[in-house]
């Protein structure tokens, strides 16, 4: 088993580790992981309650169940469920979702863009069919080879694309989150 190493901000960068522990201020240990998930409880608990990291090689680690990215962040939510302005959880206002992922600052403040790129998946479910895309052989290569045509539309002065009527940036988007989400489904398999 791997020294402890104190947690610096964005220090983790695994180099051939399997797997990582997390120590947070609480006590608790966090993993061991896929050592590509790291950014994951970062984000969930917050860079301010870990104190120290790891790298576990996987015969260092006993049979451990495999987590999927949801249970784990059930697990790690559950270190640090709090009110992000220090009330207790019974005081009149409390809301437990400090280290929780804040999904308006994204919705919200992309909603032309992502209206957008919703219009382009619309528009290609009229043309192939509903979720079709999730089937599609290769999809990871094949939708980040669309983006990036895409991009180099837009690259050469073509803005929109002619068959969906739509911005080439909104189709180079929408094939990066088919691209994107592919690869979280693979990883969870």
């Amino acid at each position: 088993m791997n020294e402890w190493i104190e947690y610096k901000v964005g220090n983790i960068h695994p180099e051939g580790a399997v797997r990582v522990e997390i120590k947070l201020k609480s006590g608790a240990i966090v993993g061991p992981m896929p050592a590509n998930q790291c950014w994951w409880v970062r984000t969930s608990v917050g860079a301010t309650a870990i104190i120290a990291y790891r790298y576990v090689n996987s015969e260092d680690i006993p049979a451990v169940k495999r987590m999927s990215l949801h249970e784990m962040y059930d697990e790690v939510s559950k270190l640090r469920e709090s009110d992000p302005s220090g009330i207790s959880q019974h005081a009149s206002g409390a809301k437990l979702d400090a280290g929780k992922p804040r999904a308006a600052l994204v919705l919200g403040g992309f909603a032309r863009a992502l209206m957008e790129v919703i219009k382009v998946g619309t528009e290609g479910a009229a043309k192939y069919t509903d979720d079709g895309w999730k089937e599609v052989e290769n999809g990871q290569e094949r939708y980040a080879s669309a983006g990036l045509r895409h991009f180099l539309y837009r690259a050469m002065g073509a803005e929109i694309d002619p068959d969906f009527d739509l911005d080439h940036a909104a189709h180079k988007a929408w094939n990066a989150l088919a691209e994107l989400e592919l690869i979280l489904q693979e990883r969870e398999k």
